[in-house]
């Protein structure tokens, strides 16, 4: 069975260091109807968040502090709302943060930063285990 290109990408760019960056890329550039954009870009112009490795799960933009599963679940997530706006989900083994609506993808991306854990700093290479030690 062949590998996609992009995994093939991928697993060259975890070998030179730079998966985060190489990462990043193929989120900005997912289709249109896979990830909204304008949340992206957003979490993108935060130097912390574009520290971390970012994933797409159920049309959402998530970080993980390591670059190989098991990814770390300790990273709140940015959602649209369907009434309009955002709000940051907890992440399932985050803190506790205030259940806020933002207007703005900027002000959601605010949200998440202030729900990160203490001391999140650029995303590990390697799988969370490695958090841990």
């Amino acid at each position: 069975m062949a590998v996609p290109q992009d995994r093939r990408a991928l697993t060259l760019a975890h070998e030179r260091g730079e998966a985060v960056a190489f990462k990043w890329q193929l989120v900005r550039n997912a289709p249109d109807g896979l990830i909204d954009h304008d949340i992206v870009e957003a979490a993108y112009a935060n130097p912390l968040l574009r520290s971390l490795f970012p994933l797409i799960s159920h049309g959402t933009l998530q970080f993980s502090r390591c670059t190989r599963s098991p990814w770390s679940y300790d990273v709140p997530t940015p959602v649209r709302l369907l009434g309009g706006g955002w709000k940051a989900r907890p992440a399932p083994q985050g803190r506790d943060i205030p259940d806020r609506i933002a207007q703005t993808p900027e002000e959601a991306v605010v949200f998440v930063v202030e729900g990160l854990p203490d001391g999140c700093g650029p995303a590990v290479e390697g799988p969370a285990g490695l958090l841990l030690e």
